[in-house]
C-alpha cells in the first residue's frame, strides 16, 4: 500500500520540519506540499526536500485578486495529479495524524471504505506550550492531550460568552480518500467530491485521529492573524461569514489591541488542565483510540 499526503503549508517555519518528519514516521510515501507563496522562510525548507519520487514542492498564490475559491481548490486538485498512490491524506502543517499502531497502514477501515471521515481535535496548550510531544509516536499518546468534548452552537457561544478560549471547541475532520475516487475537493480540503462510479464508501476510523495545534506560540498567532487580514481583503466576497468568522473575530480583536490577550487565553495551567480531565472536557490520545466510549462514538458518526 502506497500513501501520500496533500500538505498544505502558509508561514510555517516554527513546524514545517516536524510536520513532514512525523508523515514519514506514519508511513507517508510521498508528500505534495502546497505552499501559498510563504514568506517566513518556510518556502526554502519545502524547496530543500523537493525531489521528483516522493516530495513535490508547489507554490500557488493565495492572494491573487481574480482567483476564486473554485480555482484555488482546482489548482490543488491539479497539484496532486499523476501521484501513484492507493491513498491521499490531506492535512494542514498544524495537524498530526495519529493512528493508533503509529502506522497508517495499519489503520482497520481502510479495507472496506473510499474515503475516511477521521475526527480531529486540538491540542491542549499549557503553559510550557503543547501538550503533545513535537513528533508524537504511540509512546507518547498517554501524556498528549485533547479537547474532546464539544461545545454545542460554538459561534453562537462564543458571541454571548466572548472569554471561551476558542482552543476549547472541536473543529471539523478531514479527510483520507482513495486518488481514483476524487473528483474534485472541497473548501479547505475538509471533503472530496466523488466522481463518476458508484457511491463513495465513508468510513469513520476508530484506530485514528488528528491532533491539531492550532496555537502554539503567539508569533506563529500573529503570523496567521495578518494572512488572515490579507485574504479577507482580497477575497472577502467568496470567504463570506461561514468560512472564515472564527478568522474575522480574531482580526477584529486585533484591531482592538486586544489579540495578545486572546492568545493568552488558550493556555491553562497544570491545576486547570487537571479539572478538564477529571471532566472529561481533555482526554488523552491513548484514552481516545483505546476507550469504548471513543468507539461507541466512532459508531454513532459511521
Amino acid at each position: 500500500m502506497r500513501i501520500a499526503a496533500h500538505l498544505g503549508v502558509k508561514d510555517e517555519i516554527e513546524i514545517i520540519d516536524d510536520a513532514i518528519a512525523h508523515l514519514r514516521s506514519i508511513g507517508v510515501d510521498h508528500i505534495v506540499a502546497v505552499d501559498g507563496c510563504s514568506t517566513d522562510g518556510t518556502a526554502d525548507i519545502l524547496a530543500q526536500h523537493q525531489n521528483k519520487d516522493d516530495f513535490w514542492f508547489v507554490q500557488l498564490d493565495d492572494l491573487v485578486p481574480d482567483e476564486t475559491g473554485e480555482d484555488w481548490l482546482r489548482l490543488n486538485l491539479q497539484a496532486i495529479a499523476g501521484l501513484r498512490a492507493d491513498w491521499i491524506i490531506f492535512l494542514d502543517a498544524d495537524e498530526r495524524w495519529l493512528p493508533a499502531s503509529g502506522s497508517l497502514r495499519d489503520c482497520r477501515a481502510l479495507t472496506d471504505s473510499d474515503v475516511l471521515t477521521v475526527p480531529r481535535y486540538n491540542v491542549v496548550l499549557g503553559e510550557n506550550g503543547p501538550a503533545m510531544p513535537s513528533l508524537p509516536s504511540p509512546g507518547d499518546y498517554q501524556r498528549s492531550l485533547l479537547f474532546v468534548e464539544p461545545i454545542p452552537g460554538f459561534r453562537t457561544h462564543l458571541r454571548f460568552n466572548p472569554n471561551t478560549p476558542w482552543i476549547r471547541g472541536v473543529p471539523g475532520p478531514k479527510v483520507m480518500a482513495r486518488p481514483e475516487r476524487i473528483g474534485g475537493l472541497t473548501d479547505g480540503m475538509h471533503d472530496i467530491v466523488g466522481n463518476a462510479g458508484p457511491e463513495l464508501r465513508y468510513r469513520v476510523p476508530d484506530d485514528l485521529l488528528i491532533a491539531h495545534l492550532p496555537f502554539t506560540t503567539l508569533p506563529r498567532f500573529l503570523q496567521k492573524v495578518d494572512n488572515i487580514r490579507q485574504q479577507i481583503a482580497i477575497h472577502d466576497e467568496y470567504l463570506g461569514e461561514a468560512l472564515a468568522w472564527h478568522w474575522r473575530r480574531w482580526v477584529e480583536l486585533s484591531d482592538a489591541g486586544k489579540i495578545d490577550e486572546e492568545f493568552a487565553r488558550q493556555i491553562y495551567d497544570a491545576e486547570e488542565i487537571a479539572t478538564l480531565l477529571s471532566s472529561g472536557i481533555v482526554s488523552s490520545v491513548s484514552e481516545m483510540l483505546a476507550g469504548p466510549a471513543y468507539r461507541s462514538r466512532i459508531a454513532r458518526a459511521s
